[in-house]
């Protein structure tokens, strides 16, 4: 994906000494004004300008400018070639006929404080006069942040439970804290509604009183124990990232189906976005029910009655900021919101699966009862290990944006979990992937992490344990080795909107149906496509173009992930010429089309063996031979004259129009020739879940 070129830095730096050297000039225009007041006519010409004030006043711009430009450098790379640059520039002339200026000698630590001495010169009508000043220990914060390695700063129960804050107005006794053996009990059985948060409060290398820079992102690891279930339990509670700028580290929004994290609270509290929840939720409150329309429910659906099973998992955003017909303010409803980076909807049920691809997760694979209470047991306690990962993108992507990743594994055995810093070798229970506007990624830098909790007439209790956060470090990826004569190239990285665009912007794909943006196969700070063949089938159709029609030899290369087999479906489509597919024994084959009715298929010998895995599949033909590769290696190879036609049919990705893959694809590439198998192993090469 393209990066953004960053402004340079000699805007900055010179709006930096304009701006000091101007304050100085007009202190010194002043001081000229005042000394004609007093003295005359006739002895201006020896006292105005004051060249030892003069002198004082360059010598304290000097101090001023050499700050702001070491305050304005973003790494130590910059740092140590502003400080160069400062050593050896000599004399800063400010006014020539006047003799003003300064010069500068300039020295920094390893922990990034600095030291400035600035020479100032008055001057020239009589002999010129110079002053000294000098700062010791400037701090340069942001140079010392980047510098810092993120991952050697955590919090933890065990080292700063003390740290952890509840919220000042919140219900009394929604939340306990439990010094003796470290744990955090939430909801506590109260029946006249709850509405509360508890947040980290302690500062260390990255946050200052709570409000912490997320840079990279964060992984958390803690233990979860849900009460003995019964009839009258309600509602959730919520693991919570929320932005610092416009939110306290007492803040909690509304109680019931808000879960604290929602709304406004009786208190006429709110948690303002941008922000991140992973809920446990045991209401469904989606946002096709009846009650999204009376304009006094905005806990909507919060009866069980619709989009049932209840009992779920869910990443959620900040859905709408309006009262209306579709979804309640700041609403906490499932599927609402605008799809935007500023406004991403919250996850639902999007293709009648609940198995977590979409962000939603009603416990299909964790102790399933058909009464949809799962997080729950009538039998007594049930405890969860969960590990939450959020990947936060430092580069925009192509079109000016961020990715925020967001996973979690939950499950009711502790060996699923492995700790921070360890890999996951298993899907994800409940995974997102969004792209955030420049604003909302910039308020989300610095942010709290915490709980909320909510709950309306009936009790709930919860408690949480042993928990551990680590701060990511920048993401370690290996590139593919890729060809760059390709004819199209789709990575999908845009992560929002209806509209996937080739690498060099010339082509547009427009996304219709079940097709939504998913975590990418390799990096964090790109995304790739989910489609899925429930209701109304999720494709990408590409207008026609020359790129898209490689004949007499070309290659089709891409990765995707199954998630059901059972179906035939087309990966990449182009009717009457190329199609490359996955059948419903998980083998691969490409059908060449002469333009009319008379196909040559070849089926690869390998197959896709396992759901939610990554696989590369790549297919050639040269009007000799055709290949197929399955992860790099050949997995077919059969001999024929057969070419794909010229057609002006539009490509289609995911399907072809009346039947849709199930599963997703990422990093498309086209290709007018045959590439060798050593091309198609570098293709497949690099880093990838």
């Amino acid at each position: 994906m393209a990066q953004r070129t960053p402004p340079a830095k000699g805007r900055t730096e010179q709006g930096s000494i304009i701006l000091y050297l101007a304050l100085a000039l007009v202190a010194f225009g002043l001081l000229a004004t005042i000394g004609a007041t007093r003295f005359g006519a006739s002895v201006t010409s020896v006292l105005s300008p004051n060249c030892a004030t003069a002198a004082r006043y360059m010598a304290e711009a000097g101090l001023r400018y050499a700050t702001a430009r070491m305050r304005n450098c973003a790494t130590a790379t910059d740092l140590a070639a502003a400080v160069g640059d400062m050593n050896g520039h000599g004399f800063y002339t400010v006014d020539a006929q006047k003799g003003l200026g300064f010069t500068l000698s300039v020295s920094y630590t390893a922990a990034y404080t600095a030291t400035v001495t600035s020479t100032g010169k008055g001057c020239s009508v009589i002999a010129p006069v110079t002053a000294t000043a000098k700062a010791s220990n400037i701090n340069l914060p942001v140079v010392a942040a980047n510098a810092l390695d993120p991952t050697t700063v955590s919090v933890s129960f065990g080292n700063d439970f003390a740290e952890f804050n509840i919220a000042t107005a919140g219900t009394s006794g929604a939340i306990t804290k439990n010094p003796g053996d470290k744990t955090m009990s939430l909801g506590n059985n109260i029946t006249t509604g709850v509405e509360s948060g508890v947040w980290f409060k302690g500062t260390n290398a990255l946050c200052a009183d709570g409000a912490c820079a997320i840079g990279n992102g964060v992984c958390a690891t803690y233990t979860l124990q849900f009460n003995q279930y019964t009839a009258t339990q309600g509602d959730g509670l919520a693991w919570v990232i929320m932005n610092a700028s416009s939110n306290t580290a007492d803040s909690f929004a509304g109680g019931g189906e808000f879960l604290g994290y929602g709304g406004l609270s009786s208190k006429n509290t709110t948690i303002a976005p941008p922000k991140l929840e992973m809920e446990y939720d045991i209401t469904p409150n989606y946002k096709h029910c009846g009650k999204v329309c009376q304009a006094t429910e905005q806990i909507a659906c919060d009866d069980g009655t619709d989009n049932s099973p209840n009992d779920h998992i869910a990443l959620m955003y900040w859905g709408s900021q309006t009262l209306s017909c579709n979804a309640a303010m700041d609403d906490h409803i499932h599927g609402a919101g605008a799809g935007s980076t500023s406004a991403p909807y919250n996850s639902y049920n999007f293709d009648g699966s609940r198995d977590g691809y979409d962000g939603y997760f009603t416990g299909t694979t964790e102790s399933w009862l058909p009464t949809g209470v799962w997080l729950r047991s009538a039998s007594g306690p049930k405890t969860f290990y969960v590990r939450y990962e959020l990947d936060r993108a430092t580069t925009a992507n192509a079109q000016g944006n961020y990715i925020y990743t967001q996973r979690a594994w939950v499950s009711t055995s502790s060996s699923i979990i492995a700790t921070c810093g360890q890999a996951m070798t298993t899907q994800p229970t409940v995974e997102r992937a969004v792209a955030l506007s420049p604003t909302m990624h910039a308020a989300l830098g610095t942010s709290y992490f915490g709980w909320t909790v909510g709950s309306g007439a009936y009790s709930e209790l919860a408690k949480l344990s042993a928990f551990n956060l680590n701060f990511k470090g920048a993401p370690s990826v290996t590139p593919p080795t890729v060809p760059p004569d390709y004819t199209a190239a789709f990575t999908f990285g845009e992560g929002a909107g209806l509209t996937t665009y080739s690498s060099n912007g010339a082509l547009a794909g427009a996304l219709s149906g079940a097709v939504m943006w998913t975590p990418d196969v390799r990096t964090t700070n790109s995304t790739s496509l989910f489609f899925t063949n429930a209701g109304t089938d999720g494709i990408v159709t590409v207008p026609d173009a020359a790129a898209l029609r490689p004949s007499t030899a070309g290659t089709i290369a891409c990765w995707v992930s199954l998630r059901e087999a059972g179906t035939t479906a087309p990966l990449v489509y182009k009717r009457g010429s190329y199609t490359l597919q996955v059948n419903s024994n998980r083998t691969l084959s490409l059908i060449l089309t002469n333009g009319g009715t008379t196909t040559v298929t070849t089926y690869s010998w390998n197959t896709l063996g396992s759901n939610a895995k990554w696989y590369h599949v790549a297919a050639t033909w040269n009007g000799a031979t055709v290949r197929l590769y399955i992860n790099g290696s050949q997995a077919r190879s059969t001999n024929t004259s057969r070419t794909a036609a010229t057609t002006s049919n539009a490509l289609l990705i995911g399907g072809n129009g009346s039947t849709s893959f199930d599963g997703r694809i990422d990093d498309l590439y086209l290709y007018d020739r045959a590439l060798s198998a050593a091309e198609i192993t570098g293709l497949a090469s690099g880093s990838h879940y």
